[in-house]
């Protein structure tokens, strides 16, 4: 609310409401720091602007730097003219804006005189008065803001905008699986190319078939991990009916509520029967009240979906705009190498946990922000090409300005991504299948490695480990961020029976043809699309979206370090939960590799790893 409520403050006088046709244009503009590539030919230009320049690690609008300044007919002078022409780094591409003989810009001539905007800018004016108010109520949400910042932007521009229509609506009245509904899951959930329940499972969990519950009850019971893996197929199966393709949003709704239902009173049977233990009836009864009852967990799956849809929609406007020979530089799936944190600023926090919350909605009127700013600075940049009462200085501006915009955009969409899937993929999903998740006692490792491709190896003044991975991604500078991340962290002493010892990590990885098959028991890494990056016990899967911190910590799985953060989602408070250790690598992006770590990597890997 803070931008568009900041943005509309400035017109509060009418006097600066009457300027608000040249505002409009300009609000944004800090001609200090504006960079413009030189302008030929008759088309509009292509501006570049380096994508440093305004850096948005946590995915959130800069207010300081989106809002206008003072809106002064100085905006207009020939004193913009001193501005600097720099380097390109990013384009923009004018040739996919309307080409309209109308909307191209024409040469430029002189503005007309003040007197033939009096009338129009009486009109604008008065018809910003409403929305105006509604911008600077201080008890208005985000959403209705961002409204009357829209309602703003149709009076300057004169252009209407549609509203955005949710996808997939809330849940209204519980109604029962229909027939057809029914035959439908079965074909999607067990008969499909990728089927998450037997037909077994289908019949017990969806059908809520009496007979069919009582024969999976030995499964649950004797197996390990049953219980978990059920929960799973519950879970995914929620999360396939909310995002299948072929039916619109009511009949999603409605199937998706229809099929919480029949778990819902499958797991409340289930969990009455003597047949399973307490623990395991336990955790039936908190997944049913806490995340099936009331559709916590469905609601939180349906809204990742529209908010994950609407940025997908923003991304693909963004990138409209960057010209075609560039696109795919900025394309959703390309790798972004995220600078390292100065070792300096690394694990100055306490060694203990500290919470963090990351909610959907928040990401979510987040990306309603930058829809608006994009939406706002592409009209701002179509007014000034198509009216030839505006200058050519005034056209290099514009370009400029939303040249900058897009540059900020792409540096912060894959954060913005990422948070968005690591809630509904992860964090839900693991209090959904665990309700203990961010309430169990923590463990300092997971396993003892022992893959004959990790050594330790004694050298002078302590211990070297060496490592040898094998990966199908062909981006030298994704596998050299890996290399780099991994040896400067793991890299420091510890004490061992009095004595300083150091160790020391020393990566080496065999790029493999596209196609090529892994060779038996590598160790591996892998490019993940998920956008959350993990490990299991011989692979490093690595989001897109790559921190430099990233490849040490996963390392830190590979030797058998447990993470130090525990995560989950709480209904109560319609967030996933992050408790973190600041201080370690193993814990938070800010930690560091420390000497306990050191120590505990050392005495596991001399029982299976250590070589003379």
């Amino acid at each position: 609310m803070s931008h568009t409520v900041g943005m509309e403050r400035s017109l509060r006088a009418s006097t600066v409401a009457g300027l608000a046709l040249f505002a409009g244009l300009c609000g944004s503009l800090q001609a200090a720091t504006l960079q413009i590539s030189a302008i030929s030919g008759p088309v509009a230009p292509v501006v570049m602007a380096p994508l440093g320049a305004a850096l948005l690690s946590a995915g959130r609008l800069d207010p300081l730097s989106l809002s206008p300044q003072a809106l002064l007919p100085g905006f207009l002078a020939p004193a913009l003219s001193v501005l600097q022409v720099m380097p390109t780094a990013i384009s923009v591409a004018p040739a996919v804006l309307p080409t309209a003989p109308e909307l191209m810009p024409a040469p430029a001539v002189q503005p007309a005189p003040a007197s033939s905007f009096t009338e129009r800018l009486g009109k604008v004016e008065t018809r910003l008065a409403a929305p105006l108010a509604a911008a600077m109520d201080q008890k208005s949400g985000s959403d209705s803001s961002v409204q009357a910042g829209r309602k703003i932007e149709e009076v300057v521009t004169g252009q209407g905008s549609v509203a955005q229509a949710e996808d997939l609506p809330p849940a209204g009245p519980a109604a029962d699986l229909t027939t057809a509904q029914e035959a439908w899951l079965r074909a999607s959930l067990v008969q499909g190319p990728a089927p998450i329940l037997t037909e077994a499972g289908f019949m017990a969990l969806v059908r809520n078939d009496p007979a069919a519950l009582g024969q999976i009850l030995p499964w649950l019971r004797q197996t390990p991990n049953a219980l978990t893996t059920m929960l799973s197929s519950i879970y995914q199966s929620l999360y396939r009916t909310v995002d299948a393709e072929g039916l619109d949003g009511g009949e999603r709704a409605a199937l998706a509520q229809a099929l919480n239902d029949r778990f819902s009173s499958a797991l409340a049977a289930l969990g009455r029967s003597d047949a399973l233990s307490k623990s395991q009836r336990e955790v039936l009864s908190a997944v049913h009240d806490r995340f099936l009852g009331g559709y916590v967990a469905l609601d939180e799956i349906t809204h990742h979906r529209q908010a994950s849809s609407l940025l997908g929609k923003v991304q693909k406007d963004a990138l409209s705009l960057v010209a075609a020979s560039d696109q795919q530089s900025f394309a959703e799936d390309r790798w972004i190498l995220q600078p390292p944190l100065p070792g300096g600023q690394r694990g100055q926090g306490v060694d203990r946990e500290e919470r963090i919350l990351l909610r959907t909605g928040e990401l979510e009127r987040n990306i309603k922000d930058w829809e608006f700013y994009m939406g706002k600075y592409l009209s701002r940049y179509r007014i000034v090409m198509r009216e030839p009462r505006f200058s050519q200085v005034l056209r290099d501006q514009m370009t400029q300005v939303l040249s900058n915009f897009l540059g900020r955009f792409f540096q912060t969409q894959g954060g913005l991504h990422s948070n968005l899937e690591r809630i509904p993929g992860f964090s839900l999903h693991s209090s959904f299948v665990n309700p203990l998740a961010i309430t169990a006692k923590a463990h300092s490792i997971v396993w003892v490695p022992d893959n004959a491709n990790l050594r330790l190896i004694p050298e002078p003044g302590g211990y070297r480990v060496e490592a040898a991975f094998e990966t199908d991604i062909q981006d030298d500078s994704v596998l050299k961020t890996v290399k780099d991340s991994i040896e400067e962290y793991w890299d420091g002493r510890f004490d061992w029976n009095g004595s300083p010892t150091g160790l020391r990590a020393r990566i080496d990885i065999k790029k493999l043809a596209p196609g090529q098959a892994f060779s038996a028991g590598s160790l591996r890494i892998l490019d993940s699309r998920s956008g959350v990056s993990h490990a299991t016990r011989d692979t490093i899967v690595l989001d897109r979206n790559l921190r430099y911190d990233v490849p040490a910590h996963e390392f830190g799985h590979i030797l058998g370090l447990a993470d130090e953060y525990r995560e989950g989602y709480d209904p109560d408070l319609a967030a996933a939960v992050m408790l973190q250790n600041h201080a370690s690598i193993m814990g938070s992006p800010k930690g560091k590799v420390l000497p306990r770590h050191l120590k505990t990597v050392y005495q596991l890997l001399r029982r299976h790893s250590l070589r003379p």
